[in-house]
Formats: structure tokens, sequence, C-alpha cells
């Protein structure tokens, strides 16, 4: 049996979660790692509170529903959580595939270079 305090990650891109759910987070005192991609009905705001509120946390992902211009700010008011810093994480954020031509292929996942290829 796994009891709440001992959660050390927590994943979750529920297009339905909201800050109420914070209180329950609150519990998880070994909690380093967030992960509220697309949880597109949190507000900004309530994500400021998470670094009080979570004296254990060290990473916090919010891809997807934090505009790049928003992220400074959010960085500024929880200067002790890496935000964002992990762009391949286990949260798949589909991307439309493009190809530059057949003879030079986009070599890029999430407008990152990568050197990953594919033969068939």
């Amino acid at each position: 049996m796994i009891k709440m305090k001992d959660f050390y990650k927590l994943w979750s891109d529920s297009t339905l979660l909201t800050a109420d759910s914070f209180p329950v987070l609150k519990q998880l005192k070994n909690l380093h790692h967030l992960s509220l991609s697309r949880c597109y009905h949190i507000h900004l705001a309530a994500l400021s509170d998470l670094g009080n509120m979570l004296p254990s946390l060290g990473f916090l992902d919010v891809f997807g529903f934090v505009q790049d211009s928003q992220l400074a700010s959010l960085k500024k008011d929880m200067p002790r959580i890496s935000i964002n810093s992990r762009p391949f994480s286990s949260v798949a954020r589909p991307t439309p595939a493009s190809r530059l031509s057949p003879s030079h292929p986009d070599q890029t996942m999430w407008s990152r270079s990568c050197r990953l290829r594919v033969r068939f």
C-alpha cells in the first residue's frame, strides 16, 4: 500500500483538473516533481501558490497552458522551482509532423533539435 505522503512524482494532463485539487496535493509531503501539462482550467495565479504550498517541490511542468510570455513571471514568483525544464516528459504532447523535403527531413521534436532517425 502506498501512502499519499510517499509520492515523489505526479503527472496529470487532465483537461478537467482545477486548482480545487491543490489542497489534496498539499498532503503530498515528499512531492518533488509535479507535471500539470494541458491542465487548462488552472489559472496562473493559482500556480504561484504552489511554491508555498509544496515546500519539497523542485520541478513543475506546465506545458500547453502557460504561455511563454507568462513563464518569466511564474519563474520570478517561484525561484527555487525549475519550471518546464524537461521538454521530453512522460506526458506526450502531440505535434504535427513536417518535412522540408524527402531528402532533408525535419529533425526536430517540439521545436527541439534531435538526432533520432527511423529507417524503414
